[in-house]
């Protein structure tokens, strides 16, 4: 493609991106169901060559998430009424940013913060869209890749049987895919009712077969929190459900265990695997371990700006791994924010999601266990950006469109 032709390309697509911002802004749900789509699409590698704009490549989140970032910018009400840890981290996002194209130019620039970018767009959206019953959308996003995720893990055990992990490694679901499957059982279990149940049975159960470890402890992080959410009035409805939960809850975890010491001879194999590797010198636990050691080393021996707002974006994470070099993400959300976005960045995520929690806590059971389960996976992964929906739908519960009456209002219930 000349010059010419590129820059001509790009405008086209510009303009395509600014008349999309209209359309989500007229119908945010779009926004919802387009995200969560193209998430999974790119788990399964469906949508991974983009399309390249000169010496940039666009993918198809970048337009969904660019499309998202017009319609905030065109929000300028909605932007005032923003958590200011929130207006923080994306000023300091702009700024790793604009340092970044300055130091290595706009694709090396925006292949580092391309991911980080669409989690902050699709929280800033979430968040600013309260007046929109955005989280019917977002449960029923959910439970329809949640569909897809356990066929895929059917389809996979069909195949190759429960004991893949132990042989080879593989694992019917990826990290990211068992945790929205996780999230949308977590939907189910906080309905009422039998068919829910069964559902919510049938996600958790695929969950245990992924063989992700992280995802089963974010997951016993949501389940707990589902079954002890506080409450200002615990009224006799609210004492049956917390009842049924923890009954269900009970019953989840014997069978899981039975499932795991007399289960099939390969699932067997796979969960001893995944639960003695994590501790071995060669296990992924201690591969991340060496590998932020590493990052926080380089971290605090950086000059003072980078120490404070972060390092330009397209810096990289370079680091020696088992005497490996490596350059891939460092599979912590935590972790890359503080090497990102300085610690002013990190201080504000901590307020950020500390400020969701405690909004959600009161008022939406489902929600709140959601947001301890990205909390603890994001110890272990890097959030995408369908996750960064549910931060933003828990921050706009604090917006004077929710909250005016003074009640509560469900968000992901029916």
């Amino acid at each position: 493609m000349t010059g010419v032709d590129a820059l001509l390309a790009l405008a086209v697509g510009a303009l395509f991106v600014v008349e999309f911002a209209f359309v989500i802004r007229r119908w945010p749900v779009v926004f919802v169901w387009l995200l969560t789509g193209v998430v999974v699409l790119d788990s399964y590698a469906v949508m991974r060559d983009g399309v390249r704009f000169g010496a940039v490549q666009v993918y198809a989140v970048d337009v969904i998430a660019a499309a998202g970032a017009v319609s905030l910018l065109l929000s300028v009400n909605a932007a005032r009424r923003s958590a200011p840890a929130l207006k923080l981290i994306i000023g300091l996002f702009v700024l790793a940013m604009l340092r970044g194209v300055v130091a290595f130019g706009p694709e090396t620039a925006g292949n580092g913060a391309r991911v980080l970018f669409a989690f902050l767009v699709a929280t800033g959206f979430a968040a600013q869209r309260s007046d929109v019953d955005l989280g019917r959308a977002i449960r029923g996003a959910w439970r329809a890749a949640s569909g897809i995720f356990v066929a895929t893990a059917l389809v996979f055990l069909a195949r190759n049987g429960f004991g893949t992990y132990a042989s080879s490694g593989a694992r019917p679901l990826s990290a990211p895919q068992a945790l929205v499957l996780s999230q949308a059982g977590l939907t189910y279990l906080a309905d009422s009712g039998r068919r829910s149940r069964v559902l919510a049975a049938v996600c958790l159960a695929a969950v245990l077969v992924s063989q992700q470890r992280t995802v089963w402890f974010a997951s016993v992080a949501g389940l707990l929190a589902l079954t002890l959410q506080p409450s200002r009035s615990l009224g006799a409805a609210f004492r049956r459900r917390l009842s049924g939960a923890r009954r269900y809850l009970l019953v989840a975890a014997v069978l899981g265990g039975v499932l795991i010491v007399i289960g099939p001879e390969g699932l067997r194999n796979s969960t001893n695997t995944a639960t003695s590797s994590a501790t071995a010198e060669s296990g992924t636990l201690s591969w991340r371990l060496e590998g932020w050691d590493a990052l926080l080393d380089d971290y605090v021996t950086s000059d003072v700006v980078d120490q404070v707002v972060g390092r330009a974006a397209g810096s990289g994470f370079d680091r020696v791994v088992g005497g490996v070099e490596v350059s891939v993400t460092p599979h912590s959300m935590y972790v890359t924010l503080l090497v990102s976005l300085g610690f002013l960045g990190f201080g504000g995520y901590l307020l950020l999601l500390a400020r969701a929690l405690q909004l959600s806590a009161r008022r939406e059971s489902s929600l709140w266990a959601l947001l301890w389960t990205l909390a603890v996976f994001g110890v272990g992964y890097q959030l995408s950006a369908e996750q960064g929906l549910l931060l933003g739908l828990a921050l706009g519960m604090g917006s004077r469109a929710v909250s005016e009456t003074g009640r509560s209002r469900s968000l992901l219930m029916r």
